[in-house]
């Protein structure tokens, strides 16, 4: 009779202990949050086309406007103050109209 109580004993344990794995289990389902996939395929495709198209952007427009800038810089140094203003004005404004016109291509 006493094996069968000890039996009877040991079941109880166990199943209580399994119950309770049960719901621990459970309890962490319910508190995984659902979450979108973080990069989608489609998404870095589209970053990687248009890091492409930029990269093959002409870059005429910046470097027009620092060939401007040092011949800008190249009067200052080589010619008089009175003249330089006025030729570096004449320059910046023969650069920024490059500029509309390059524009239109």
């Amino acid at each position: 009779m006493s094996s069968y109580g000890q039996m009877k004993s040991d079941y109880a344990t166990v199943s209580i202990g399994g119950q309770v794995a049960k719901d621990i289990r459970e309890t962490q389902q319910a508190l995984k949050p659902l979450r979108a996939k973080t990069a989608p395929a489609e998404d870095l495709q589209l970053e990687r086309r248009k890091i492409a198209e930029d990269a093959r952007k002409p870059l005429i427009y910046i470097q027009l406007a620092l060939f401007i800038v040092f011949l800008c810089l190249l009067c200052y140094v080589v010619l008089p103050q009175g003249w330089a203003n006025a030729i570096s004005f004449l320059l910046l404004c023969v650069g920024i109209a490059i500029g509309f016109f390059l524009k239109g291509k």
